[in-house]
């Protein structure tokens, strides 16, 4: 994972109203990098494993999201497909936030509109565990 700089975070802190069942995402990144995540919408607690560079976000059902290493544009490049494959009218870019850094390495999730497929955040106090847990993690070593 050399050269990765940016952790990306798809926080599974948000349910989805019943209208998908599961929804996979393929992305290879500008560095060759395959980044996959696979949401089973019908989950609302989860929790983070970060294990050999890959992120999972789980639920008692099993994995959830998964997740590697990537640059800012490989994450552009799944915030865009996720806009394309769940139809949403507004992009999401706007909604996309860094809440950890220590020197070149960030740490980024993105909510997505609130109106978009029912979807809702667990809120501020989800944000700060989540940051909590990351920041014990060695983010950007090689």
């Amino acid at each position: 994972m050399k050269g990765l700089k940016i952790l990306l975070v798809f926080l599974g802190l948000f349910g989805l109203s019943g209208c998908l069942a599961t929804k996979s995402l393929s992305v290879i990144t500008e560095n060759g990098e395959k980044v996959w995540f696979t949401m089973d919408v019908s989950e609302k607690d989860y929790s983070l494993r970060y294990q050999e560079d890959v992120l999972q976000i789980e639920s008692d059902r099993g994995v959830e999201l998964q997740g590697v290493l990537l640059s800012m544009e490989g994450f552009k490049e799944i915030v865009h497909r996720f806009e394309e494959e769940f139809e949403l009218e507004e992009k999401m870019e706007p909604f996309v936030h860094r809440f950890y850094q220590d020197g070149n390495t960030s740490l980024f999730f993105f909510e997505l509109v609130p109106d978009s497929l029912g979807m809702v955040m667990s809120g501020e106090q989800g944000l700060l565990e989540t940051q909590e847990v990351f920041s014990r993690l060695k983010i950007g070593e090689e």
